[in-house]
């Protein structure tokens, strides 16, 4: 599957998709979609002050989503109360650990958060060399990227011993580990592996993949990318653009969390068990050029054209919309 391809037929604006390889999409292709896939339940849960750092990281505990900066962490309590808490140690990463504690990954070692305050993970020492990955499970994995090849390694937090688990040639973007295994985009691939088997599959391969900032699974053949503006689906047999905002993602308990650095909000999308698949988004996809033509405007100057673009691309959508029109 060629992403830039199919994003420069499926997108109005291909530069929210952040695929430098793409053409420039043709002006008749109509209004630039915005937003999510309509077909979503969106909850807009937090804002950030505008003068927030960018982002280094989106984990989801028990009590709430927490954002990571280098110098901050704010976690979300309840519907809308946002909490803020200095951090005197410069942040890279946060993950968390089977025991739903926050863990800090920064300048001076590997922390857990509790209530008593910041506790080093003493096992690990300086031993700790890449990217700690988790999200609630009993072992940690490392991203190690040096001369062009990335290692991934499970350690315990017992343990400076760490095993092998992969190797693949290209620079580590972005990686979740939960439940259902590790999803990682490396260099230009998207890759998976999920728990109990021995197989490490390649969902997709693309250039495009290089601008990624975030990964999460939605289940075994579900998989979300986030670029620096623009969220990803990827099915076994496709690939769709669900929302026009990106930047980090996480999965926890079926809901998809997405925070957007550049606009320093927080959103939660449920119901997207419709999205992804061909067909659905075929049928959806007639629903919106329908609704386009229908208006006391062109239909090309319509949000619903725009979002079945997204879906079909160009050429398809603008023939389904002419064909209505005679």
């Amino acid at each position: 599957m060629n992403l830039a391809t199919h994003a420069a037929a499926a997108f109005a604006v291909v530069a929210a998709v952040g695929f430098q390889s793409a053409p420039r999409p043709k002006p008749d292709c109509g209004a630039s979609f915005a937003g999510f896939d309509s077909r979503a339940q969106v909850e807009l849960i937090a804002r950030l002050p505008i003068s927030s750092a960018y982002p280094v990281g989106l984990e989801v505990t028990p009590s709430g989503p927490v954002v990571a900066s280098r110098s901050m962490l704010f976690g979300v309590v309840g519907t809308d109360q946002l909490v803020t808490i200095p951090f005197e140690q410069a942040v890279s990463a946060i993950a968390v650990d089977a025991d739903d504690r926050l863990v800090l990954q920064t300048d001076r070692g590997i922390v857990a958060v509790t209530r008593a305050g910041p506790q080093p993970l003493k096992a690990w020492g300086d031993g700790v060399h890449g990217v700690v990955v988790n999200s609630g499970q009993r072992q940690f994995i490392e991203a190690i990227s040096a001369d062009g090849v990335t290692r991934f390694v499970a350690r315990t937090p017992e343990s400076a011993a760490t095993f092998g688990l992969a190797e693949i040639d290209g620079v580590f973007r972005a990686a979740s580990w939960d439940a259902s295994g590790l999803t990682a985009v490396v260099g230009t691939k998207l890759i998976r592996w999920t728990q109990g088997t021995n197989t490490l599959e390649r969902i997709a391969s693309d250039e495009g993949l290089k601008e990624a900032s975030g990964v999460c699974t939605l289940g075994l053949d579900r998989t979300v990318v986030t670029l620096r503006t623009s969220t990803l689906l990827f099915t076994r047999t496709s690939m769709v653009v669900i929302a026009a905002v990106g930047g980090l993602c996480r999965v926890r308990d079926g809901h998809l969390y997405v925070f957007d650095g550049r606009l320093q909000r927080l959103w939660r999308l449920n119901d997207l068990s419709r999205l992804g698949d061909p067909e659905k988004d075929l049928a959806r996809a007639k629903e919106l050029v329908v609704l386009s033509v229908t208006q006391d405007r062109p239909f090309r100057e319509t949000p619903e054209f725009g979002e079945a673009v997204r879906l079909v691309g160009c050429a398809k959508a603008t023939e389904m919309a002419t064909t209505l029109e005679k």
